[in-house]
């Protein structure tokens, strides 16, 4: 099966997101495992500092890649949901058969689509 690439524009430039074996060492080298990042993202409760690190691992396959503070600095108020919503659609790519039972015997929420609730997972799963 072959990688696959989700674009997101950011600051007029056209970039790819892809959550590779590259970007999930990234992750780790910044003290992150990427079960828990992507258990919190399901569950709605992934803190700003990881939804930072999560993008910021993705765009690592760009050339030059964007550092930490670059990937802060293009991300706010304006375009966070639509980030948040094209970083879930790269995470469904990337894992696409899900497990069926989370590490806790819960059934885990699936990357869902993006709703008008508080949180960008609120609607229901596509």
């Amino acid at each position: 099966m072959a990688v696959r690439d989700v674009f997101l524009t950011l600051d007029g430039r056209e970039l790819r997101l892809r959550f590779d074996l590259g970007a999930w060492a990234a992750l780790e080298d910044r003290g992150y495992t990427l079960d828990a990042l992507l258990e919190q993202f399901r569950e709605g409760k992934l803190n700003v500092r990881g939804t930072l690190s999560l993008l910021w691992a993705a765009l690592q396959i760009n050339t030059p890649p964007p550092s930490v503070a670059d990937v802060g600095h293009l991300v706010d108020g304006h375009n966070f949901e639509a980030v948040v919503e094209r970083l879930g659609h790269a995470l469904r790519v990337a894992f696409p058969d899900a497990p069926a039972e989370s590490p806790s015997g819960d059934a885990p929420r699936p990357f869902a689509e993006p709703g008008t609730g508080p949180r960008p997972d609120a609607s229901a799963p596509a």
